[in-house]
């Protein structure tokens, strides 16, 4: 024979709602940081699953680095890596360029050009920052001395 046993459940009340807090970030303006002429340094690369766009001035002091993670635009690989994203992370790499005034960017790549390239160069002209240069940064491990390890069979 089968006992019936009590369960108890919280209901909760559907009128009642808490009010909704959204945090969102005050960026404030770091003193020491200038940039010359309103130009400053982006550059771009993807890891294995994370993209980041690191804002530099031209003396290479960093600004910010804006991260699929940091941004909050998932949890996931899937998630972090979809091209949509960087719309969404240019829109709060426009916020600093705002308060820095910077209108221009020298544009570095660090990895393979693949979609989120175009979309990088696409999002930023839609909103208002113009690209000087556009750069190919390629990390030679040991100076390119050193050579591949081999395979193991």
């Amino acid at each position: 024979m089968r006992k019936n046993k009590k369960f108890k459940f919280k209901v909760k009340n559907k009128n009642q709602k808490g009010p909704l807090i959204s945090k969102k970030k005050e960026i404030q303006k770091k003193d020491y940081i200038i940039f010359k002429y309103g130009i400053g340094h982006l550059t771009f690369f993807q890891k294995y699953s994370n993209v980041f766009l690191v804002l530099n001035t031209e003396n290479k002091e960093h600004v910010i680095t804006l991260t699929a993670g940091s941004c909050q635009l998932g949890k996931t690989k899937k998630q972090k890596i979809s091209p949509f994203n960087i719309s969404l992370m240019i829109k709060e790499l426009k916020a600093y360029c705002t308060i820095y005034n910077i209108t221009r960017v020298r544009f570095f790549l660090k990895s393979n050009i693949n979609k989120h390239y175009y979309n990088i160069v696409k999002y930023l002209g839609l909103n208002d920052i113009k690209i000087l240069e556009i750069g190919y940064v390629l990390h030679v491990p040991h100076n390119g001395i050193r050579g591949r390890k081999l395979r193991r069979i």
